[in-house]
């Protein structure tokens, strides 16, 4: 297909993968991914399911295809989860993806360098706060 994703966790229990596109109608992006959910769970169905019932996708990884519909949210990088404890949606190397055991837990995110370690930037500025439960200073 040509197409590339770029993984990062969801800042609760899962993973998201964020694939650029060009401007879509929603209604097309959604039936896009209904499509490749079934066709995965299809060709695949000891490891991909694309039913929302928990019960049926238990051990399975479920492709959420929902996710897609216009009235969805869904949280942007290095956005903080208003959960009872707190946690950061985090972009995720392919590597890391792989190093992860079927049972890990994607609530935390993997170590990375400490800010104002040479190289280190957030907040669009080089070695300024690390983006955590705050906002970033404005220019």
């Amino acid at each position: 297909m040509g197409l590339e994703a770029f993984p990062k966790t969801s800042g609760n229990k899962g993973m998201q993968l964020s694939v650029p596109i060009a401007p879509t109608p929603a209604s097309q992006v959604y039936a896009f991914a209904l499509s490749l959910a079934r066709y995965l769970s299809a060709a695949n169905p000891k490891l991909f399911i694309a039913t929302m019932s928990r019960e049926a996708r238990s051990g399975l990884i479920f492709v959420d295809f929902a996710q897609n519909l216009a009235a969805r949210n869904t949280v942007t990088a290095y956005s903080v989860r208003g959960l009872e404890a707190p946690s950061v949606a985090t972009p995720l190397t392919w590597e890391e993806v792989a190093a992860l055991r079927p049972d890990t837990v994607l609530r935390t995110s993997p170590p990375r360098p400490s800010p104002g370690s040479p190289g280190t930037v957030t907040c669009g500025r080089r070695n300024s706060p690390p983006l955590r439960a705050h906002r970033c200073p404005t220019r």
